[in-house]
């Protein structure tokens, strides 16, 4: 019943966006992003003073680092990966169902961001893929379905626009960093964020 009850509250509110967007009420919850915005975003320099954070197939994030897979650190980094303050873009890469597969969709948007982390640019610096989720479900399988959409967003980059997965760091969150708090099962929680980190 309890399950119910969440479901038809996720649909109302579903309904609820649409109907306002529709009505001129309020903007689309994640524009998709173009390009030019994905590397003018990323493109930023990292900040002078940087703040750092201290389904059983399916990885669990480190639960002091939140990583998804082992990292090699230059020698003697000690700090996070994860920069706060560190340029950053949430992408509304569209998964199936309760799956880490891409939809259609989700290949699109990561093909665009292929050709901006290949850029002049941004082609040395290194990124985070977080994977984040909304609240439906319990807190350790929202963290391996995390861990699994940045790991599979992370591989499809890598297999198919061979971005060397030294550059990329999978990382899950969950339903830790939520986008909309006041509305935790809302679909805007559900995305992959693309952060800049350290070398």
């Amino acid at each position: 019943m309890n399950k119910n009850v969440k479901y038809i509250v996720m649909i109302l509110r579903r309904i609820i966006l649409v109907l306002s967007v529709c009505a001129g009420g309020v903007a689309p919850v994640m524009a998709q992003l173009s390009a030019e915005q994905m590397l003018q975003a990323l493109s930023s320099p990292m900040p002078a003073a940087v703040v750092t954070r201290g389904i059983s197939a399916r990885p669990r994030p480190d639960a002091s680092t939140n990583l998804c897979e082992e990292v090699t650190l230059a020698a003697g980094n000690k700090r996070s990966l994860y920069v706060v303050e560190a340029p950053a873009i949430d992408l509304n890469i569209a998964f199936e169902h309760n799956s880490a597969a891409l939809s259609i969709e989700g290949r699109r948007i990561l093909d665009t961001l292929a050709k901006v982390l290949q850029s002049p640019e941004l082609r040395q610096e290194r990124f985070v893929v977080a994977g984040h989720t909304n609240r439906l479900g319990s807190e350790d399988y929202n963290l391996r379905l995390s861990c699994a959409r940045a790991i599979a967003a992370k591989n499809y980059l890598r297999d198919k626009y061979a971005i060397s997965p030294e550059r990329l760091i999978a990382m899950g969150f969950g339903f830790e960093r939520l986008k909309d708090s006041n509305s935790p099962e809302a679909e805007a929680n559900r995305r992959v964020e693309i952060r800049k980190s350290v070398h």
